[in-house]
C-alpha cells in the first residue's frame, strides 16, 4: 500500500488497520524506525509483522527489539506467512 516508512506513518494517522506486512527496508524511513514510532504514538494496537531479506538471527532480534511481532525472511514462503497469521489471530483474541 505505500513505499517508504514515513507514508506508513501517513496511513496510520487516517486509517485504522489490524496488521501491517513491514518492510525493513524502504526508502526515507526504515521499518524498523517507523515500528518504533508506531509503538510510541499508537493508538489502537495493530500487530506488525517484519518482512526482511535479511535472514541472519540478529535481524530478528533486531526487528522484535523495535517492538514488532513476528519475523519473516524472504522470499516468503505461504504457508509460513499462514502460519504467522493464524498464531497472530489467536494472540488477538
Amino acid at each position: 500500500m505505500v513505499a517508504t516508512g514515513l507514508q506508513v506513518l501517513e496511513l496510520l494517522d487516517n486509517q485504522r488497520v489490524d496488521l501491517i506486512l513491514m518492510d525493513i527496508q524502504m526508502p526515507d524511513m526504515d521499518g524498523i524506525e517507523a515500528t518504533r514510532q508506531i509503538r510510541r504514538e499508537q493508538k489502537h494496537r495493530v500487530i506488525i509483522l517484519a518482512m526482511t531479506a535479511n535472514a541472519m538471527a540478529e535481524d530478528a532480534v533486531l526487528c522484535l527489539a523495535a517492538g514488532m511481532d513476528h519475523y519473516i525472511s524472504k522470499p516468503i514462503s505461504i504457508e509460513k506467512l499462514i502460519t504467522i497469521l493464524q498464531q497472530v489471530s489467536r494472540e488477538v483474541r
